[in-house]
């Protein structure tokens, strides 16, 4: 599964990256508002902002990609859902002139290994 970034202001979707070069310069919805990436166990993701996380179903992405001709009528749904705030979706919305403040932690490892999520206690001075 692939995630997205979903802008609440602009409702602009971005594509989040997993890997770590992208975690230098992310790119910003269209309003400029949030911004996001994975986190290096590639399960969580970060977002700042006003924004929500949309799960996309890889195998239904890869299918839209191939050629048109390829595609027997000519559309190909793609399954996308939202993911709740939480489920390794660790959101930063405040931010101070000390930087972002986690507003929304990630409940999902708690939950399931009955241990703090390894991404707990990291702080976001720059976003």
């Amino acid at each position: 599964m692939g995630k997205m970034l979903g802008c609440t202001n602009c409702q602009d979707l971005i594509l989040l990256h997993l890997e770590p070069e992208y975690r230098k310069q992310p790119r910003t919805c269209n309003c400029g508002a949030c911004h996001g990436f994975g986190l290096a166990d590639q399960n969580h993701v970060l977002l700042f902002g006003p924004a929500i996380a949309l799960g996309v179903f890889y195998p239904d992405k890869d299918e839209a990609f191939r050629p048109q001709s390829q595609i027997e009528s000519g559309y190909h749904p793609v399954r996308l859902w939202r993911i709740p705030d939480g489920d390794r979706i660790i959101i930063a919305s405040e931010k101070s002139e000390s930087g972002w403040k986690v507003t929304t932690p990630c409940w999902r490892c708690q939950r399931t290994t009955g241990s703090p999520c390894e991404f707990s206690r990291i702080s976001y001075p720059d976003g």
